[in-house]
């Protein structure tokens, strides 16, 4: 366990982790601070390999909660009926609101949601006005990503700029 200095409460909530011992000690503090503190809810952080996963699920002395474990093997674990369905608990739709929608669809399985996103990733475009007036590209021109390829790029390229 990541910090514990306690001895592990039976009401507590077992939380594995399969990333980093700086990650898992971070969150234990977390917990500590912002979480158990507030609920009064004990949480036991622990750090584990993430292929321990599935067979303590099978002898039954799987954790809670874990975090690190890939989209494939949140649906592995969905199709085998090892893992609950999150829509079913209640304040569930008030946490999804955090998230955008389609953030969901790698864990959705035969109309359930099966985890929640650690990440979310998105585009961005960041350019610099100065440069594109400077080769002749005007902002009115750039309100799609096609326009983007059509117009900014070739010109940028042509001016030996990437």
């Amino acid at each position: 366990m990541i910090g514990q200095t306690d001895k592990i409460e039976s009401n507590s909530v077992k939380v594995w982790m399969t990333s980093s011992r700086d990650q898992a000690t971070v969150l234990r503090q977390m917990t500590i601070n912002d979480f158990t503190t507030v609920k009064g809810i004990p949480v036991s952080v622990q750090l584990v390999a993430g292929s321990a996963l599935l067979p303590s699920i099978l002898s039954n002395k799987g954790p809670d909660v874990v975090l690190g474990i890939t989209q494939a093997e949140v649906n592995n674990l969905a199709l085998r009926n090892a893992i609950c369905n999150l829509s079913d608990f209640s304040g569930f739709k008030e946490t999804a609101s955090e998230f955008y929608e389609h953030s969901f669809e790698p864990f959705g399985w035969d109309n359930g949601i099966y985890a929640l996103p650690e990440t979310e990733v998105y585009p961005m475009l960041f350019y610099r006005k100065d440069i594109l007036n400077e080769i002749g590209v005007t902002l009115d021109e750039l309100t799609t990503w096609d326009s983007l390829l059509h117009s900014a790029f070739p010109k940028l390229r042509n001016n030996s700029l990437t």
